[in-house]
């Protein structure tokens, strides 16, 4: 929850910097098909992460940029080596943490049918969750396999149910399959 709240500390203040002082996002706002051209999406996707987005509309294109976050992560305390035969520690959880910036392009192909097109750079972080007994009661620890730099792709289909609100699904190379709700304010 702590994760949603600060994505939503970033993205609102940039939006807000970028309509006030980017000059050439001013005739974009300007259209016929939505009010004021603005939205944000939320979504959620198979490899554990959920994404974010604003976007900014114009006629019948529309800008996106998104943060995407897993919720499977690694525990605050690090550990060197990698610990294998040790009766007091308890293997917890292994997997894969994503952090991705995204940009969008997305176009309207109806009035009410679009289709998006996103790129995400970011790092993916292996790891490791163990727990170990203690005098002090249970201690939680990572190991941490390795951290690489990741770039991929994705695809989304869209649908306006009303002017205001609209449905996505699609696939990403990254976050693999997934959907959301965009709001279009």
């Amino acid at each position: 929850m702590k994760r949603w709240f600060l994505l939503l500390l970033f993205v609102i203040p940039v939006s807000t910097y970028a309509q006030e002082y980017v000059p050439w996002l001013y005739p974009l706002l300007d259209n016929e098909n939505n009010d004021n051209g603005r939205g944000f999406s939320i979504g959620l996707h198979s490899a554990a992460v959920a994404e974010i987005d604003a976007s900014v509309r114009w006629k019948e294109h529309r800008l996106h940029l998104g943060l995407t976050v897993g919720w499977s992560s690694p525990y605050e305390d690090r550990v060197s080596e990698l610990i294998t035969n040790n009766s007091r520690v308890r293997l917890d959880k292994t997997g894969y943490f994503l952090r991705t910036g995204d940009i969008g392009y997305s176009r309207f192909l109806t009035e009410r049918i679009n289709i998006k097109m996103d790129l995400s750079i970011g790092s993916k972080t292996h790891f490791t969750n163990y727990s170990e007994e203690g005098e002090d009661g249970r201690i939680h620890y990572s190991y941490i396999h390795g951290n690489r730099f990741v770039i991929g792709g994705g695809i989304y289909f869209g649908y306006c149910i009303t002017r205001l609100i609209e449905v996505y699904a699609g696939y990403s190379s990254l976050r693999e399959a997934g959907g959301g709700i965009r709001f279009n304010l």
